[in-house]
């Protein structure tokens, strides 16, 4: 009797994991666009107002921004070592993160190719558009959240208890 109370303790805490692993990709498609945002709105004064070279600006505007700050470093340091061109690094960078999704990257991609390659004033309309399109798809990715995320991880949890049922 121990025994069997043991397993299913056991089955409802495996489940809960199960559960919050399931949800996890969700979570951090939110979050990693939350930090893009962030970053997006702390170029427009790097870049605009105090002429911040790119690299730097990357840099600074990445600061404290979890995975985004990860590969923004990823992305200057094979820039000093001129390891390859700024769009194809960018890219790279993009296509390195798991908590983007394919519409992201191209959003994400859009705003690399208008970095540095014009005047002040189409890269502020740049970065605006790009904050614009980024609250678009963190909005998009918290209703999928609330709706697959949160369904997938109600789905694992009834069948942790369902399994706990059939073994009662």
């Amino acid at each position: 009797m121990i025994v069997k109370a043991i397993a299913l303790a056991l089955i409802l805490l495996s489940t809960l994991g199960f559960s919050a692993r399931a949800v996890r990709p969700f979570q951090m498609r939110v979050r990693t666009l939350e930090q893009w945002q962030q970053l997006v709105l702390h170029l427009v004064p790097l870049i605009e107002w105090r002429l911040t070279p790119l690299p730097q600006a990357l840099m600074e505007g990445a600061r404290g921004r979890g995975q985004v700050e990860l590969g923004v470093a990823w992305l200057t340091n094979e820039l000093s070592q001129g390891e390859g061109g700024f769009f194809e690094l960018w890219q790279q960078m993009l296509a390195n993160d798991p908590h983007l999704w394919a519409d992201d990257r191209a959003v994400l991609a859009e705003l690399g190719r208008g970095l540095g390659v014009s005047g002040v004033n189409f890269q502020h309309d740049h970065l605006m558009a790009t904050h614009h399109e980024l609250e678009r798809l963190c909005a998009d990715a918290r209703t999928q959240w609330a709706k697959d995320g949160r369904m997938l991880g109600a789905l694992v949890g009834a069948a942790g208890v369902m399994v706990v049922i059939l073994m009662l």
